[in-house]
């Protein structure tokens, strides 16, 4: 479990210079402030390199020259190929003193629709989408297409950032027992305070779900903070769509230019469905999700309980999504290994994170979003969907 940074303390980190954009054009990253995280623009040069890779010993830019084939401005447009990796710088990160907090990344929702992997990497540190405390340097996105050739232009914002702070039920008992000893309770007294502690901070259990209909459905915790969520097979006409073998690109400069059918077909309702090894699929939860303006959901990406099946790219929810009449939950599906699944069978992980306060807007009361009324397995905002009847903007 996170508790979180929200919009306001973001703008504050942005105004105090401690994360700046290294495209000399984006003067204010407030612009780009989300509920609780910041869309991160892309710089104006990118590289094409063989190989991935994990900087550990150097930094960043000792492994572009090691592994570079091409360089390229982007400042207007860019042509990304399924198959082959780029690298483009993003972030100046100043180091905070005052913050107690790791800086998590993860592609926008549309970016992980078009099946393409966006991973941060920072010098001397060799994980991805992470940043320890009071990390100070610079931060690269590496863009690796999947199932599509890509076409996009510099600034162009393809992940978010989140401040986060660790914490955990463990840590809460913890705290509990220090001051039931320090009240010199006895185990009556301890046992009834725990009980009413956790009443008061347990999620309710109608709190997250709601069904297609909108009725709240009553659902189990795990672990004091997550969730199932089961896969959708029979609630639309159209269930889903698996990506095409294709060498059209998608342009992601726009939205609603691409047209659906060029990289898609259609997945009709079924009682169970075979996800095939080494495709990829848009897929939809059965339950709607409501997601409480103080809290934040994150699908977790796999998990080998369901089997070899990567459910998201991006699956990250923020506050207020769907709040009080529910938003499906989309799935970027794929399949490591052939596997059945039929109607209503779980499908993934919700884990739910915490702000200490609320944001100044959240993500239901926003304008302009794209996914504010998310209904069925939507396509990313790039594409019109000639399947049932959209046109081209």
């Amino acid at each position: 479990m996170y508790n979180m940074l929200v919009d306001h303390q973001i703008k504050e980190l942005i105004n105090r210079k401690i994360i700046t954009s290294l495209n000399e054009d984006i003067i204010d990253l407030t612009q780009f402030v989300e509920p609780s995280s910041v869309d991160i623009p892309i710089g104006k040069v990118a590289y094409e390199i063989r190989d991935l890779f994990r900087p550990k010993r150097h930094d960043v830019n000792h492994y572009i020259e090691d592994l570079k084939s091409r360089e390229f401005n982007i400042d207007k447009e860019f042509y990304l190929h399924k198959g082959f990796h780029y690298i483009v710088p993003t972030l100046k990160v100043s180091k905070n003193e005052e913050g107690d907090y790791i800086m998590k990344f993860s592609p926008k929702s549309s970016i992980g629709r078009v099946d393409m992997h966006v991973r941060s990497v920072a010098d001397h540190f060799d994980l991805y989408d992470i940043l320890p405390k009071k990390y100070s340097g610079n931060v690269y996105n590496i863009l690796s297409p999947q199932s599509f050739n890509i076409r996009m232009k510099g600034g162009m914002a393809l992940n978010q950032l989140r401040f986060t702070s660790h914490t955990s039920p463990q840590k809460d008992i913890e705290n509990i027992l220090e001051k039931c000893f320090e009240e010199k309770m006895t185990l009556e007294q301890t046992q009834q305070y725990v009980r009413e502690y956790f009443n008061k901070k347990e999620y309710d259990s109608q709190t997250f779900l709601m069904d297609k209909k909108g009725n709240k459905i009553k659902t189990e915790i795990y672990d004091g903070y997550k969730f199932q969520m089961s896969l959708s097979l029979k609630d639309y006409d159209i269930i889903g769509y698996e990506a095409l073998n294709t060498n059209e690109y998608v342009d992601i400069t726009e939205n609603k230019i691409n047209k659906a059918s060029t990289f898609y077909k259609p997945i009709e309702k079924t009682n169970k469905f075979k996800f095939e090894k080494g495709k990829n699929y848009i897929m939809v939860s059965k339950e709607k999700l409501s997601v409480p303006p103080k809290n934040a959901i994150e699908m977790t990406p796999s998990s080998h309980l369901i089997g070899e099946l990567k459910i998201h790219k991006a699956g990250f929810f923020d506050n207020g999504f769907g709040y009080d009449k529910g938003n499906s939950a989309v799935l970027e599906i794929t399949a490591l290994e052939d596997v059945v699944i039929e109607d209503g069978a779980t499908i993934c992980w919700m884990e739910i994170h915490e702000n200490n306060i609320l944001p100044d807007l959240d993500y239901n009361k926003k304008t302009g979003g794209n996914y504010v009324n998310q209904e069925g397995p939507v396509l990313a905002k790039y594409f019109y969907n000639d399947f049932i009847g959209e046109k081209r903007k």
